[in-house]
């Protein structure tokens, strides 16, 4: 959008703007003001540099709501230029306290800026000629009233104003000359008259040329802008900001907790990851548009409601002991891709949906499958696809079960190692991050140590064998010392846990076990053999790792669920099943190994819909979706197809009159946002009429929910 399109677009003097009975109002959804103490430099040395060819400041973009005051005062809601604008406000107050203090010498007239660009000398309502937002607006009022006991000294606006006075003094600017150049700044004024000019979109066209916004900012400015004050304060101060303060917690940078928070949020309600770039947009997508205010303010409340869980499992701020666990060992193996999924169990849970011990369960099936294939050595790139889409598939019924169903069913790369893998790759598990060691070694002590006694808060991570070896090491490690030490100092079979690592340094096995303190006194379970050992070598450094891979597997207990009853978990027919889909193969990877009858019969009903119904197709995940139209949000899909080597399956949306058709086959929270009445068919010659009706009949709905 150019300039040329908006209502009224002038160039003027900044000055000219703001003379006059004018009261510039900084909305709530704006960000607040963040300006450094460079830009403040950078601003003034532009405006010194100010030639008889006036300087450019940039566009001030205002609504006028022709909200006029008793006395004349007229409201202006500020949409861009409110950084510029309270900087230019903070020169003119550093001006006049110089200037009044004595710390220079002018001939500036400081009564005349006060009463003309910093206050209404009449209103006392609408005194001040600009308002900022936020804890922002009583920094600045309790500025220009010189009360400045109130003022937060933590806020940008009291940092500025203090840097722009030290750096007029310091660079010994002539005060005079620089009033002078900030009258000639020039702006152009543009001027919004609503109803007609929506902000919304004027916004986002100047944030399209360049201004570096967060994604916060501009949901942010997305869901309020366009509501009603009142109804902007409420929502802001009800939902936003306690959004934002949750986000704060432990120091956390609120702006960056904010994009990985709405990228998880998203996640668990789309059931697919948002890329990092395009999270304003996907989230536009996901509330819809011109959605009405109940359900934008039921929305921002789920927001808010989700943003605790994050917090929850970001920072394991919990009561729940076991829970805690989960979460804190979670975070050591950086498994947070795994959030959406575990977010939306955490509601189950406070819903009442699932019980406290199903909720541990599923916490432990995800730890378990996260940590199997990390000691496997399988990469958890594809995490954020695979549990976001089991936002989609676990459901509320049965979770623990269908969750386990669901993992055990992965293959390739993607599935859950069995005993023999895990154990097999535990015993010759190399691992540098002693974090993830420490916890692993804790969970087996936890597992094993039958008098239930807690653990020292000084437990750290013993090398047996130690980094650094002297004499005595080389000799008792015999002559192939080098490799040994070269190839098993990070075997799990060579570590330990203990609260004397210091005092145990590098001394040899024999100090390590008989000292005070030593390891054959050592009242944890991990270290109870060591009494017995009298050497420590290669070949008890590999006994030992067999022995803790052995109760690796016990601890970490994959879901006890056989083939059969994974297929009737999930309701699967022995075809699709045995055909099951590789979340890593893309829909045209697939399409490549299909055979001809499959490929020909899936272009037969792509035609045939084609006669009738306008639809989208987006490849996803080796799945293919059908949308009613753009853009792609989870309300417009129609139909989702699974294609096998020889056969396809199309679930898609029936109607409640259809629930007891027996030849439509009934599944239940998989694809669809309404999830109540949902029904798929394998695609076969015999299948083909009855199932394209069916496809037609959830265009209609999809329709109606949509419409």
């Amino acid at each position: 959008m150019s300039i040329n399109s908006f209502v009224e677009a002038s160039q003027s003097k900044l000055v000219d703007l703001m003379q006059g009975k004018k009261q510039f109002k900084i909305p709530i959804y704006q960000r607040q003001y963040d300006w450094s103490e460079e830009e403040c430099a950078q601003l003034i040395d532009d405006i010194l540099h100010i030639t008889d060819n006036h300087y450019f400041l940039g566009s001030i973009v205002y609504v006028n709501d022709n909200e006029f005051r008793p006395t004349g005062v007229n409201e202006l809601s500020v949409i861009d230029g409110q950084q510029r604008l309270t900087t230019i406000t903070l020169l003119f107050i550093a001006i006049i306290y110089l200037i009044k203090s004595k710390k220079i010498t002018s001939t500036i007239n400081i009564d005349d800026i006060r009463e003309t660009y910093l206050i209404n000398r009449y209103d006392l309502d609408a005194k001040y000629k600009l308002v900022l937002n936020s804890n922002d607006a009583d920094v600045l009022k309790n500025i220009l009233e010189n009360t400045i006991s109130n003022v937060d000294k933590s806020s940008q606006v009291w940092k500025n104003l203090n840097y722009i006075k030290s750096h007029i003094i310091q660079s010994k600017i002539n005060v005079d000359e620089l009033y002078a150049k900030i009258r000639k700044l020039q702006i152009v004024s543009i001027r919004l008259d609503p109803p007609n000019d929506r902000p919304q979109p004027i916004f986002e066209s100047l944030n399209s040329t360049g201004l570096a916004l967060s994604a916060s900012d501009q949901i942010r400015n997305y869901i309020l802008m366009d509501l009603e004050e009142s109804k902007q304060v409420t929502l802001y101060n009800k939902y936003w900001l306690p959004i934002m303060q949750e986000l704060k917690q432990n120091n956390a940078r609120s702006v960056k907790d904010f994009d990985d928070f709405i990228r998880m949020y998203l996640t668990m309600k789309n059931f697919e990851p948002p890329n990092n770039n395009d999270l304003y947009r996907k989230f536009k997508d996901h509330i819809g548009k011109n959605i009405d205010d109940e359900l934008l303010f039921q929305e921002i409340s789920d927001m808010y409601k989700f943003s605790k869980y994050y917090t929850l499992l970001k920072h394991a701020t919990t009561d729940n002991n076991k829970l805690k666990t989960h979460i804190e060992n979670l975070n050591i193996l950086r498994a947070t891709t795994v959030f959406p999924f575990l977010m939306l169990v955490l509601d189950y849970f406070k819903c009442n949906i699932i019980s406290n011990e199903d909720m541990l369960q599923v916490f432990s099936i995800v730890e378990c499958y996260i940590l199997r294939r990390n000691v496997c050595g399988l990469s958890g790139a594809g995490y954020n696809r695979l549990f976001g889409s089991l936002c989609r598939e676990v459901g509320k019924t049965d979770t623990v079960k269908r969750l386990g169903a669901m993992l055990l069913k992965k293959n390739l790369e993607s599935r859950f190692p069995d005993d023999k893998e895990f154990e097999d790759r535990f015993k010759t598990f190399l691992n540098t991050d002693h974090k993830k060691t420490t916890y692993i070694l804790k969970t087996i002590e936890i597992d094993n140590n039958t008098k239930e006694q807690s653990l020292p808060n000084n437990i750290s991570l013993e090398h047996i064998m130690p980094k650094k070896l002297d004499a005595q090491w080389k000799k008792d490690l015999g002559s192939n010392w080098e490799k040994t030490h070269f190839t098993l100092l990070e075997n799990i079979g060579n570590l330990t846990l203990t609260g004397y690592n210091s005092e145990y340094g590098n001394k040899s096995y024999h100090i390590k076990k008989t000292m005070e303190n030593g390891l054959a006194s050592s009242k944890l379970f991990l270290n109870h053999k060591f009494k017995d050992i009298v050497k420590w070598d290669n070949v008890e450094i590999e006994c030992r790792a067999k022995m803790l891979s052995e109760l690796a597997v016990s601890a970490w207990p994959i879901p006890n669920i056989s083939m059969t009853e994974i297929k009737n978990i999930l309701n699967e027919d022995d075809e699709e099943y045995e055909e099951s889909i590789d979340e890593n193969q893309t829909w045209e990877s697939r399409q490549n190994n299909m055979t001809m009858d499959n490929v020909e019969l899936l272009d037969k009903l792509f035609r045939k819909l084609s006669t009738k119904l306008e639809y989208i197709k987006e490849p996803h995940n080796g799945y293919l979706y059908l949308y009613i139209s753009r853009p792609i949000i989870p309300t417009k899909l129609f139909a989702v197809i699974r294609s096998n080597i020889a056969t396809s399956r199309i679930r898609y949306m029936i109607s409640p009159n259809m629930s007891d058709d027996l030849n439509v086959r009934k599944t239940k929270n998989w694809f669809f946002s309404k999830k109540n009445y949902e029904g798929s068919m394998l695609l076969t010659n015999e299948s083909f009429n009855y199932l394209t009706s069916l496809l037609e009949i959830s265009y209609g709905l999809a329709e109606k929910y949509t419409g």
